[in-house]
């Protein structure tokens, strides 16, 4: 299945606790059975995910754009979505998945990351350029920019 919208996670994830994970697919992640640690070459309990969080759907939308740079190493890496049982945290952490018990939910398809990534990058420009003193005239018309630039980004991704 390829996942186009965020509300397709939402229903999803009100029957089963699922995990977002960029990988270069999840046979192949059940084949490795597990994560390793990029600073000391470790291997995890399992594979390094991300819960699913329907409860903050912005969130949802910049965590699954988040590893995205990962595509700039190896262009067959994609975000899935997938159910599996949680067997412990990596060093960064995030839990970690019991390889053996992984089913693949979906596919998130290249324009919904594009989507978050926009959103994402309006996001933060709201968390560091916004200014709170709104009743300056130069602050005013900055802060209407980046208010509307946010709220164009967050249709497009809940749209």
């Amino acid at each position: 299945m390829i996942i186009n919208k965020l509300s397709q996670i939402s229903k999803l994830a009100q029957d089963k606790n699922l995990f977002i994970r960029w990988s270069r697919g999840l046979k192949l992640d059940k084949k490795q059975g597990h994560s390793i640690d990029h600073s000391n070459g470790q291997a995890h309990a399992g594979l390094s995910a991300q819960n699913v969080r329907v409860d903050d759907m912005q969130l949802l939308a910049r965590m699954l754009q988040e590893y995205q740079f990962l595509c700039r190493k190896d262009s067959k890496i994609s975000c899935w979505i997938f159910a599996g049982v949680r067997n412990g945290t990596d060093t960064d952490g995030a839990p970690t998945i019991d390889a053996d018990t992984i089913t693949e939910i979906g596919k998130v398809s290249d324009e919904l990351i594009a989507k978050c990534s926009s959103f994402a990058d309006a996001y933060h420009s709201m968390v560091t350029k916004y200014a709170y003193n709104a009743h300056r005239p130069e602050t005013l018309s900055r802060n209407a920019e980046i208010k509307s630039a946010l709220e164009k980004t967050w249709e497009a991704v809940n749209g």
